[in-house]
């Protein structure tokens, strides 16, 4: 039963063994609202004057100028004139890890704007199938329309699929293998919920990044690995709950430990921890069970739990507004549901993100070779 929407919702073999690969429990909220939750702290459309807090050059950011934490240009985000690590905090056992994460984040300055990363050739790819779909439904949505558009892929699920395979619920996804709800994903394997990344694998819950490896609950991280709650990262490894961070390792909440420390606190968990199976968590690990976030819902969050909607640092009404002038996102956010259907030829069952308003038509995948090409 999801803790959100109260509607109940199924983990199947894939996710199940996704989880125990990678030691984390199983989700507490359905996939629809996971993917709202992580889309809450990505502002793509709306921009805000206003100066950086460090030059006092004129700029343009995704954050509003009325956020109490600092905002950099790039130039001075990337200089040396500030040092990222001076806002982190021993671990502090007496208060929830998320609102300790909470507390780096609204301290610490951030980037001004939102880099994007991934292959502007696969992007333009994506944006233009999916404004070639929404042409079709205004202009001939009578005309029969394969279930699912994929090219040289197998076994997969959703829409706009090339060279993949083992894939659900994926729209935009390129070269990859082993992937469930993935959105504009390139060149990843192994991972759920994942949106925005490239060259990855072993990825949970993760939106935005490329070359990572072992990541988790995280967003906007380039070249890292092994990583848990962490935004804002770059070259890092073995880091947990960081923010803005540059070339470091075994650091908790911007803190620098030991590798040894690092490992007692965290590390042993992933050695350990099986489903249904009695373990001992390290302290971080075991101070999730024995002090849960509750955020102002009602909703209770432990280990293996993105960061609660609550702590996006963007208005959550506008952003939902604003992103209807988006088409990528705009169909992104109306087709993330399979329904099943009929083969307009064959009568075959087939799994469509199309309803039968938008297009009541469909073929098969044997169907549309055969009538379509």
């Amino acid at each position: 039963m999801c803790q959100n929407c109260k509607r109940p919702f199924h983990i199947d073999e894939f996710d199940e063994g996704f989880c125990m690969d990678m030691k984390i429990p199983p989700p507490t909220f359905c996939p629809s609202c996971r993917f709202h939750r992580r889309l809450a702290f990505r502002n793509e459309h709306t921009l805000f004057e206003r100066s950086c807090d460090l030059c006092g050059k004129h700029i343009k950011s995704r954050y509003a100028s009325d956020q109490e934490f600092k905002v950099f240009c790039p130039s001075c985000y990337y200089s040396d004139n500030w040092n990222p690590m001076e806002y982190g905090r021993p671990y502090d056992f007496q208060k929830t890890f998320f609102a300790q994460w909470l507390h780096l984040q609204e301290s610490i300055p951030h980037l001004s704007l939102e880099e994007d990363r991934l292959d502007p050739k696969f992007r333009t790819w994506v944006d233009k199938m999916i404004l070639t779909i929404q042409r079709q439904m205004e202009e001939e949505p009578d005309v029969p329309q394969p279930a699912l558009w994929s090219d040289r892929s197998h076994d997969v699920s959703g829409n706009i699929i090339a060279e993949s395979v083992n894939c659900y619920y994926c729209i935009g996804a390129l070269r990859c293998n082993n992937v469930s709800h993935g959105i504009s994903v390139e060149d990843v394997t192994n991972a759920i919920d994942v949106y925005f990344c490239s060259q990855g694998k072993n990825l949970y819950e993760v939106i935005g990044g490329s070359d990572l490896e072992d990541v988790c609950f995280s967003s906007n991280i380039f070249d890292g690995s092994h990583l848990r709650y962490c935004h804002g990262l770059e070259k890092c490894r073995y880091c947990f709950g960081c923010i803005n961070l540059r070339k470091k390792s075994y650091c908790i909440l911007n803190y620098q430990y030991s590798k040894s420390e690092y490992m007692d606190m965290v590390i042993q968990h992933h050695q350990s921890f099986k489903l249904n199976a009695p373990n001992v968590p390290p302290p971080i690990l075991d101070h999730f069970s024995t002090m849960p976030f509750v955020d102002r819902l009602g909703h209770v969050y432990r280990y293996g739990e993105f960061f609660p909607r609550e702590f996006s640092p963007f208005e959550h009404d506008q952003m939902s507004e604003d992103s209807e002038t988006s088409n990528s996102s705009t169909f992104i956010n109306d087709h993330l549901q399979l329904y099943v259907r009929k083969c307009s030829s064959c009568l075959q069952e087939v799994k469509t993100v199309y309803l039968k308003t938008e297009f009541p038509h469909l073929y098969c995948e044997r169907c549309s070779v055969k009538h379509l090409e």
